[in-house]
Order: structure tokens, then C-alpha cells, then sequence
């Protein structure tokens, strides 16, 4: 059985922005803070977060690819749906879907984002978990060792349209 590190969520609408956000970009991370193909974006955000991990003294995470399953399935899910929460619309959770998706971890834990322009990049949206400290707690988790990232264009608000809506499921065995 899995546990559910965190389950929170994080919404920035680009009216409450300011500048562009700061985030721990390295130069192994080419186009973080552009828009590119949303499986792109995918990659480039799981460069992103390990470069916070390795500059917090942290390991870098695996990709998984039955996470990356689960994350691109739910991303999708929340903007069809108009849902931005970590109960599905049909009553699924983090655990459940990254088990149907074929991860048999020991604990997950899911972040979620929505933003527009500068904030729904790569480097946006992890600034924004980590802006955040329940969403900061999962990216930073010791514990962690695996992740996947899916990305889609929409948004899951009602009336809200355009952005990235990214999902991050990450996982531990």
C-alpha cells in the first residue's frame, strides 16, 4: 500500500504576478523559462527540479515512466474536467492513479500548478513549488527518488482559458 506524502495545491493566476519568478535554473536546463512542446516542458521541468535538489545537497530523481503515465493522465483530467484538486473527479487519489499507472512504490506525493506566460514555464512552475512549503516539502523530500511530469495546454479553471497545467507525481520505493 502506498502513503500520500502531500496533498496540496498551488494556484498562481498570472493577474497575481509580478516579475518573472526565479528558480534554480542551471545551464543543463536549456529553454527553462520558455514554452516549448508540453512533453518538452515535461523534461525541462525535471531538470529544473533536480537542480534544486542538487542545490539544496540533495540527490538527483529518476524519471519514471509509469509516474510521468499518471502525471500526464491527471493533467489532463484537471483542465478537462475544469478540477484543480488532488481528488480526481472521480474520486481518485494520488496513490490510486500512480498504481493504476503502474508504479509500486512505498509513498507518493503529487504537485500541482497552473500559470500563464512567464509562471506556467518550466522554470515558473517550479518556482512556484517552491515558493510554496507543502509543495517545496515533496520536491525537497529526502525521501524521494522518483518522478514524473506531465504537462498539457488549458487550464482547470472554470472561465480561465490558455496556460500550462502541470502535474508532478513523485515516488518512493
Amino acid at each position: 500500500m502506498l502513503t500520500t506524502l502531500a496533498m496540496t495545491a498551488l494556484l498562481v493566476p498570472a493577474s497575481l504576478a509580478g516579475a518573472a519568478p526565479a528558480a534554480h535554473v542551471s545551464s543543463d536546463c536549456p529553454h527553462a523559462t520558455r514554452h516549448a512542446v508540453p512533453a518538452r516542458e515535461a523534461r525541462t521541468m525535471l531538470c529544473v527540479i533536480n537542480a534544486a535538489r542538487t542545490a539544496n545537497g540533495l540527490g538527483r530523481l529518476r524519471a519514471s515512466a509509469s509516474l510521468a503515465k499518471a502525471a500526464r493522465g491527471y493533467a489532463r483530467t484537471v483542465v478537462r474536467a475544469r478540477d484543480f484538486s488532488h481528488i480526481g473527479p472521480d474520486g481518485s487519489t494520488p496513490d490510486q492513479r500512480v498504481l493504476r499507472a503502474g508504479y509500486h512504490g512505498r509513498g507518493v506525493g503529487e504537485t500541482l500548478a497552473y500559470g500563464q506566460g512567464a509562471l506556467g514555464t518550466p522554470a515558473g512552475v517550479v518556482a512556484g513549488w517552491l515558493r510554496s512549503p507543502p509543495h517545496r516539502a515533496v520536491l525537497l523530500s529526502p525521501l524521494m527518488r522518483d518522478v514524473g511530469v506531465g504537462v498539457v495546454r488549458g487550464s482547470p479553471l472554470p472561465g480561465v482559458s490558455g496556460g500550462t497545467t502541470a502535474v508532478g507525481d513523485f515516488g518512493y520505493r
